[in-house]
């Protein structure tokens, strides 16, 4: 909400879910999704549950706070992930790490991998498919299925 107020201040005009992908980094799709959370006001203090228990403020606060057994989990999963991708050769994990938004924080396109790499998107198109084919198909990737469920 906040990254379309600054973009249509700036451009007086409505952002487009591109331009929102853009300034956020997010997915086109989040930004599709997000945009069609956000179709009335709703007030933070109202109860959530018919018991009044928590209000969504209070759920948001506590959500924020870090869950040590899920950071411990998530810690798990890099590590599992990481020896997974340590499987592969070199150049298909580091598509695969492009691609999933392992590295550098962002998922990249067939595209901008294939710039980044001096080949084509079809070729990155083809490493991807082939690095995940080995991963589904070995140990590790029996492993990691586990985590997918």
């Amino acid at each position: 909400i906040k990254a379309s107020e600054i973009l249509r201040q700036k451009m007086r005009r409505e952002p487009t879910p591109e331009e929102l992908s853009h300034l956020t980094g997010l997915s086109v799709d989040v930004v599709q999704s997000l945009a069609a959370l956000n179709t009335g006001d709703v007030r933070l203090d109202a109860p959530m549950d018919p018991e009044g228990d928590r209000s969504l403020i209070e759920r948001f606060v506590a959500d924020e706070m870090p869950d040590t057994e899920e950071e411990a989990m998530n810690r798990f999963l890099n590590d599992e992930i990481e020896s997974a991708l340590s499987t592969l050769p070199p150049r298909d994990a580091k598509v695969l790490r492009l691609y999933f938004g392992l590295e550098a924080g962002r998922e990249h396109t067939l595209e901008e991998i294939g710039s980044m790499l001096g080949v084509t998107r079809e070729r990155v198109r083809q490493l991807r498919d082939r690095a995940l084919k080995r991963l589904r198909e070995g140990d590790v990737g029996r492993a990691l299925g586990s985590f997918a469920a």
